[in-house]
């Protein structure tokens, strides 16, 4: 009985050692930035942007406002937007568009758009619960799925 219960605190305690090197470690990863003339502040995660679009989705993530930084134009274009957001505590993936979420419904759907798994920006549950929802629409994740089609001068 005693070991069992010594073998129970000490899992406890190494899956709370875990999680709070994880939360360390992403934490690290992400950071805000802007450019020095425009207002619109992105969530980096990744390498990859996502726009916060107003100061209640902000404070929502738990973000100071002194944590942003000012980046070059040439080095915010050198990271690529996402549309593509979800929670840590939840297995939905949304698309953003214009300012509301849709859930996108399967991991078919996902993948057959040629989504990557990698282009997901992690955003806290409060900002995501901010965002409006609005029904899911195929035509919108073909959108951003579509590939820039390059023309020759």
């Amino acid at each position: 009985m005693i070991v069992k219960l010594k073998l129970t605190i000490i899992l406890t305690i190494t899956f709370a050692c875990f999680i709070a090197l994880f939360n360390i470690a992403q934490a690290k990863t992400i950071r805000l930035v802007k450019t020095a003339n425009d207002p619109k502040v992105f969530l980096v995660d990744n390498n990859r942007r996502v726009h916060i679009p107003n100061p209640s989705v902000f404070e929502a993530g738990g973000y100071k406002w002194s944590d942003i930084k000012i980046v070059s134009q040439k080095e915010m274009k050198k990271i690529p937007d996402t549309a593509l957001i979800k929670s840590p505590v939840d297995a939905k993936v949304y698309l953003v568009e214009n300012g509301a979420k849709q859930w996108i419904p399967d991991e078919k759907t996902f993948l057959n758009a040629g989504l990557k798994w990698s282009d997901i920006v992690i955003i806290s549950q409060p900002q995501v619960e901010f965002y409006g929802e609005k029904e899911f629409k195929p035509e919108s994740i073909l959108e951003i799925a579509k590939p820039e089609i390059k023309t020759e001068p």
